[in-house]
């Protein structure tokens, strides 16, 4: 019998989002999928309906994934838990299990994802899907820019907050903005952030104002 899994899926990047959303209905499961992004909206989902699944980033931009694996693990300590990233950090991985979670999957080999859900939930998926994936959300014309990644981009990595930069100048995570593109260019440069901070301090000892350079790797 083929179970219809309740599945919470927490991914800030929509283009990963609708990747794991393929690659699930591609191998025959039969689901429901409801995708959060902050602590309240994690939280909210787990009282209206407790899945029978939850998949996450272990890096969110307003949430870590061993913070949502805590309010999981509090909440519903019977959901399973699996995370889906791009890291390949062994110590990473190591804590992952430490800390509870059931399973992990490297973004790059989704083709196990099916595996690693059919053995942390003991449903097993029906026949893979023939007919191509449709968005249920998107229309399929719509859907195929968004799967579309840069081939290069230029990465601004601040050496004194530690945070990074896209082109845009929004602060995002290192490994999932190198993990869409073929090629980085990372530029240490000091945010503007960091940059005032410095010169307000320098103002107030009564030292000269200085210039912070740029530092290409």
């Amino acid at each position: 019998m083929n179970t219809n899994l309740r599945i919470l899926l927490l991914e800030d990047n929509l283009a990963d989002a609708k990747l794991i959303e393929r690659e699930l209905f591609r191998n025959g499961f039969n689901f429901s999928l409801t995708r959060a992004q902050t602590e309240v909206e994690i939280r909210d989902e787990l009282a209206a309906a407790p899945p029978d699944l939850v998949l996450s980033n272990h890096c969110l931009a307003q949430l870590g994934g061993f913070e949502a694996l805590t309010i999981v693990h509090d909440l519903c300590p019977t959901v399973p838990f699996i995370f889906v990233s791009g890291s390949m950090d062994q110590e990473l991985v190591h804590d992952m299990y430490e800390e509870g979670a059931s399973d992990y999957v490297f973004k790059r080999e989704l083709n196990e994802l099916a595996s690693v859900v059919a053995r942390a939930t003991g449903v097993q998926p029906g026949p893979a899907a023939a007919a191509p994936y449709r968005d249920r959300d998107t229309p399929p014309a719509d859907m195929l820019p968004q799967l579309c990644f840069p081939t290069s981009g230029v990465l601004l990595l601040c050496p004194r907050c530690h945070q990074a930069r896209d082109e845009s100048g929004q602060v995002v995570p290192l490994e999932d903005y190198c993990y869409h593109r073929l090629k980085s260019l990372v530029v240490r440069k000091v945010c503007e952030n960091c940059s005032r901070t410095a010169l307000d301090a320098a103002a107030t000892s009564g030292l000269a104002p200085f210039k912070l350079q740029s530092e290409e790797n």
